[in-house]
């Protein structure tokens, strides 16, 4: 009976064994496949994040990547500087009016919608097509934005990199994602610094190694990640206290920056509004995220929030007037309709189309008279399907 026992004990455990030695394999085999991680790695998540056009910059931007996304495969292309693309930059043609737009996802137009095919078009694009419709052919707009970047990665951007495709016009649209520094210092009980490492220091932007990242059973590894909780241990929003004060001087002295880099360059600066949903389940919505990525998901509550974006708006708007730079007011011009939102921040194919069409209407304030070039179709992107 007792040997009966033990035999059926060591069964057990051996059947517990080859199970795990299976899962194991199985797992290593899986992120080989799709991530291309080596079976025998012991940094199966450390080595992740990779730095191809500047090691000032904790992430992005995106480098030869191409995205499927509606309409055309041309839309969710971007080339090897990191520019929706689906062509090396061009040079300078004789005659041509060159914009540059920069920014967060909200420029960059990659936004998805929980489960919903990602946008295809954006507002960059939608503007340049709007521009050759009215007859000006000498336009060429390119996107530089990144999603996740504050007013701190595009100065770096703009100042050591994309300064070289030599704009006559930079749009710079900025606003959520320096108030959610913000946020991430509340959530954390702490206050914002003024680099930004409260939020962007963290790993999960800088893939940082160290012996942490060391992973000898990623079995082991992926349950511990996903029962273990949020190691950041955030508060609720319920619980923050915070003064917005500190992270509007940071965005204050960021614009500043970036206007007087921008002029440095020979260019002109405008700066953007952004415009926010103001359905108030959209930010529900964004909540119920958290277990996914508490990062991207943290919101007080609505009034607030509405309270705080709005006041870094009235922040672009006494950059633009300290400067006396153009100023396209997209939170105040594009009309009130959620239909337009995907979600807090993010917009619709028709909320793309809606900002290019206010960023248009404002073209004698800053974009230069034309000068009847024609540039090379091979370097165009296709307006078929924008509009």
């Amino acid at each position: 009976m007792r040997k009966s026992v033990v035999s059926n004990i060591l069964l057990l455990c051996g059947s517990v064994l080859v199970a795990f030695i299976l899962a194991e394999l199985g797992l290593r085999v899986i992120q080989r496949v799709r991530g291309g991680i080596p079976m025998t790695s012991f940094l199966p998540e450390g080595n992740r994040h990779v730095f191809p056009r500047s090691p000032f910059l904790v992430f992005g931007p995106r480098v030869d990547v191409h995205f499927q996304r509606s309409g055309r495969p041309e839309w969710g292309r971007f080339n090897d500087m990191g520019i929706r693309l689906p062509f090396p930059t061009p040079p300078r043609e004789p005659g041509e009016v060159r914009v540059l737009a920069i920014g967060g996802s909200t420029t960059e137009g990659l936004a998805a919608d929980l489960g919903r095919r990602d946008v295809g078009i954006h507002w960059p694009l939608a503007f340049e097509c709007l521009e050759r419709s009215r007859g000006r052919n000498d336009v060429r707009v390119l996107n530089g934005a990144m999603s996740a970047y504050t007013t701190a990665h595009s100065l770096i951007r703009y100042a050591l990199d994309l300064v070289e495709t030599r704009p006559d016009v930079v749009l710079i649209k900025h606003n959520v994602n320096d108030l959610m520094v913000t946020y991430r210092a509340a959530s954390l009980g702490t206050t914002i610094d003024p680099n930004y490492l409260v939020r962007y220091g963290r790993k999960r932007w800088t893939g940082y190694i160290d012996e942490s990242d060391i992973v000898v059973s990623r079995v082991l590894h992926s349950a511990r990640v996903r029962f273990g909780g949020d190691a950041d241990k955030t508060m609720p929003w319920q619980e923050w206290k915070y003064d917005l004060a500190p992270g509007e001087h940071y965005f204050r002295r960021n614009l500043h920056e970036l206007v007087r880099s921008v002029r440095q360059s020979g260019a002109v600066p405008v700066l953007l509004t952004e415009s926010r949903s103001s359905d108030p389940n959209h930010i529900t919505q964004a909540r119920a995220l958290a277990g996914v990525d508490v990062a991207l998901t943290l919101y007080p509550d609505v009034p607030k929030f509405y309270q705080d974006f709005d006041r870094f708006n009235d922040v672009i708007r006494e950059v633009a007037a300290a400067e006396r730079i153009p100023l396209v007011d997209v939170a105040k011009g594009l009309p009130s309709d959620n239909a337009l939102f995907l979600d807090v921040v993010h917009h619709s194919e028709e909320g793309v189309r809606a900002i290019a069409r206010v960023v248009d209407s404002l073209v004698p304030a800053f974009l230069p008279k034309g000068s009847g070039a024609t540039l090379k179709p091979e370097f165009r992107v296709s307006c078929e399907g924008v509009f």
